[in-house]
């Protein structure tokens, strides 16, 4: 017997692998701290370490491979001012090149597209990590010597 493939229960540890990376993804991008997903006894709760302030929550609605009724939250789109650039990598995010050093931007900090706005070591290794666009720095995210995955919000830019 087969099951439908609107179901919302993974059929193998692949898809549940699947699921949880999309979940993940979503409290990532907003900034939730907590996810929780309950559905025909699947219970899913995510905790991404991102206490940071509340976002509004503009829409809520199932994935389409999912069957809108079974599934209360899983897709969260939110609105946010401004652009956040995020980590490309895992490890550990600084603020600074050294720690006597002054950090590398500020909020009210004007910064160009490509310029440095902190470092993540990863593997004993420190990467420079480089603003995608330019822009006012609206608001630093991640904690100086804090855990960031990859996607996790690092710097908020205004215009």
């Amino acid at each position: 017997m087969t099951e439908p493939s609107d179901s919302p229960m993974p059929k193998d540890l692949t898809e549940l692998g699947d699921l949880i990376e999309r979940l993940s993804g979503v409290a990532q991008r907003t900034g939730l701290a907590t996810l929780t997903v309950k559905s025909e006894g699947l219970n899913i709760k995510l905790t991404t370490g991102l206490a940071k302030a509340p976002r509004r929550v503009e829409h809520v609605a199932a994935p389409a491979s999912m069957s809108s009724d079974s599934v209360p939250v899983v897709d969260v789109k939110t609105q946010v001012d401004g652009y956040v650039v995020t980590a490309p990598m895992v490890g550990t995010f600084y603020h600074s090149a050294s720690p006597a050093d002054p950090p590398l931007v500020g909020v009210g900090d004007r910064i160009e597209a490509g310029q440095l706005i902190g470092i993540i070591e990863a593997m004993k290794i420190m990467n420079e990590i480089n603003s995608d666009r330019g822009g006012t720095v609206l608001e630093v995210i991640a904690e100086n010597a804090g855990a960031v995955e990859y996607g996790s919000p690092l710097i908020r830019l205004g215009p």
